[in-house]
């Protein structure tokens, strides 16, 4: 992993979602092979052969082949890219409807933990700290821009024509870290507190520290004296590879100085996810949520923007 570029990786899901966007969200297969090859060069499937590594440059000069000229300069304009897509122009960004990438009953209801409360495993990771407050609100108020979060680890892709309350987040999880992992579920935001909410914001964050006293590693959300600018709470859905869950991300100021944190609790894994999850799912959670490099930790690119 250390020898790529996040951006690239983040280069080539555009790429990827653009071709079936254009496609109309058709299923991509071998068919497509062909194309690819006339516009990247040729891709290697026979086991044991190296594929050939495709630089920046590559991969820009492939995408105009397989999209058009206009791509490169598009995927760097912030006002064509949104949604994961590349578009040619501001109106088609703003005439998409994410919804027409899903399938029917693309994912189920909402699952929240169900277990007792002092059975539900607790667990948070170290903050990270951002540059600038209103920045990342910023960033995080608009859904469109959240699969610009990327990283080496997974992606959050919005599939709901709304603003982030209530949005739906389809997470990929990328597998060649996650063998023994489904590699997709869903998540909602139903709860959304920010600054000028104080009681809200404090329900929420008394509701996290009593979970956190019961944990095995007790804990405050955030410093005593410290002050919150938002609090956004994801639920899972029915077969979300965590199980019944919640992850709440905290922002928040103290001392002069901007953090992001993640908090997060599930119910008791079934044993089939429990085990992949003690062997390599806790240390890739942690990478994701904050504890790894900014190449690995969603939290990283948040607050870089």
């Amino acid at each position: 992993m250390a020898e790529r570029d996040v951006r690239d990786i983040r280069l080539v899901f555009a790429i990827l979602a653009t071709h079936r966007q254009r496609r109309g969200y058709r299923r991509v297969t071998w068919r497509e092979i062909p194309q690819y090859e006339r516009a990247f060069g040729p891709i290697v499937l026979r086991p044991g052969r190296a594929t050939r590594r495709l630089s920046r440059d590559d991969l820009l000069h492939g995408a105009a082949r397989l999209h058009g000229g206009w791509f490169p300069a598009a995927f760097a304009d912030n006002a064509r890219r949104a949604w994961g897509v590349v578009f040619p122009t501001v109106p088609e960004r703003d005439a998409y409807q994410p919804e027409r990438r899903l399938a029917p009953a693309a994912f189920g209801p909402l699952a929240p933990p169900l277990a007792p409360a002092a059975l539900h495993v607790w667990t948070t990771y170290p903050p990270v700290a951002v540059p600038s407050v209103s920045g990342v609100i910023d960033r995080l108020s608009d859904p469109p821009r959240w699969p610009d979060f990327c990283t080496e680890l997974g992606r959050f892709t919005p599939v709901l024509s709304r603003g982030l309350l209530d949005q739906t987040f389809e997470i990929t999880v990328i597998p060649d870290l996650l063998v023994l992992l489904p590699t997709r579920g869903y998540v909602t935001v139903t709860r959304l507190a920010t600054g000028d909410q104080p009681d809200k914001l404090r329900e929420l964050i008394e509701r996290i520290n009593a979970g956190l006293a019961g944990s095995a590693s007790p804990a405050l959300a955030i410093p005593a004296g410290a002050t919150v600018h938002l609090a956004l709470e994801l639920t899972t859905h029915l077969g979300h590879f965590m199980g019944r869950g919640r992850n709440t991300l905290l922002l928040y100021e103290d001392d002069g100085h901007g953090y992001l944190r993640a908090v997060g609790n599930w119910d008791p894994m079934r044993w089939y996810v429990d085990e992949p999850y003690r062997l390599i799912g806790r240390e890739a959670q942690r990478h994701f949520w904050g504890d790894g490099t900014p190449a690995q930790s969603t939290l990283h690119q948040i607050a870089l923007g």
